[in-house]
C-alpha cells in the first residue's frame, strides 16, 4: 500500500493524490483518487470501501512510514482486526517491492494522462483494468485471472481496429467509444515499454552470488546501527572477511 502525491494541479473533482493498494499474491492493483491531506481514519475508510468489500480483510499490509500508516488510530485498528502491520525501512524500500513495481508502471501511465488531459482522476478505472488485464512477469499470467480464476470481458476486447471506426449512428456513443479507445491504447502501450525497461534495468544490475556456509564474505557497515566507539573502528565501507554460518 502506497500514496502517489500530492500531484498539481488539482483535478476539478479537488484530488490530489492516489492510493496504490497492491495484492502481493496476484499482483492485482487498485488505483483510488483522494485528497492527499486526509487522516488517517479516511484512509482506513477508503481501505474499507475499496479493497475490504471485495476482497477481505488482509492477514498483513506493507506500507512505507507514512503518518497516517504510523499513527495510535491505525496501528489500533490493526490490532482489533488481527492485521499484521510490515514497514518498509528508509534504506531499503524495496522491502514492500510489489507496490514500487507497479507505482513505476502506473506512472509511466500517469505521466502520458496527464500530459493530454488534467483530469486524470477520470483516468483511473482505465488504466487499473488495463494493469490488472496485461500479464504479469511475476505469475505469467494477468492478475485478473490469478484473483478470478477467469479472464473478465473488459472493454480492450471489443476496441480492436476494425471496430475503432465502426458507425453506431450516436455521435456521443462514437467519441466516448474512440475515447476509451485512445486511453487503453495508451495504457496498454505505456505497461508494455514499462515492464520492458525495468527488466533491462534488473538485468544490468543482477549478479549471481551463490554464497553459501563457511564462505568468507566482507560486510557493509552504510546502513548498520553501530556505537559511537564502533563507528570510530568501522569506517570504511566494509569490514571483514567474516565466515558465513
Amino acid at each position: 500500500m502506497d500514496f502517489i502525491g500530492p500531484l498539481r494541479p488539482l483535478t476539478p473533482r479537488g484530488y490530489d493524490a492516489i492510493m496504490v493498494v497492491v495484492d502481493r499474491f496476484t499482483k492485482r492493483a487498485r488505483f483510488v483518487s483522494y485528497r492527499y491531506a486526509i487522516s488517517a481514519r479516511e484512509v482506513a475508510d477508503i481501505v474499507f470501501d475499496r479493497v475490504v468489500r471485495d476482497h477481505g480483510l488482509p492477514l498483513s499490509i506493507i506500507s512505507d512510514r507514512d503518518p497516517r500508516f504510523t499513527s495510535r488510530f491505525w496501528r489500533r485498528l490493526h490490532e482489533v482486526y488481527d492485521t499484521q502491520l510490515r514497514f518498509s525501512s528508509s534504506y531499503h524500500p524495496q522491502t514492500d517491492g510489489q507496490t514500487e513495481i507497479t507505482n513505476r508502471t502506473f506512472g509511466d501511465i500517469l505521466r502520458k494522462i496527464i500530459r493530454d488531459d488534467q483530469q486524470w482522476d477520470l483516468h483511473l478505472a482505465h488504466a487499473e483494468i488495463t494493469y490488472n488485464h496485461a500479464i504479469s512477469p511475476a505469475t505469467g499470467m494477468s492478475p485478473y485471472y490469478c484473483d478470478l480464476g477467469y479472464h473478465p470481458r473488459v472493454p480492450a476486447d471489443f476496441l480492436r481496429p476494425s471496430q475503432m471506426h465502426l458507425d453506431t449512428r450516436c455521435p456521443a456513443l462514437d467519441d466516448w467509444v474512440a475515447h476509451m479507445t485512445s486511453i487503453m491504447k495508451t495504457a496498454h502501450e505505456h505497461i508494455a515499454a514499462s515492464q520492458t525497461r525495468m527488466a533491462a534495468r534488473a538485468n544490468r544490475s543482477r549478479m549471481d552470488h551463490p554464497f553459501k556456509v563457511s564462505d568468507d564474505v566482507l560486510i557493509d557497515t552504510r546502513h548498520l546501527q553501530l556505537e559511537a566507539d564502533m563507528l570510530r573502528t568501522f569506517r570504511r565501507c566494509f569490514f571483514g572477511p567474516r565466515r558465513i554460518l
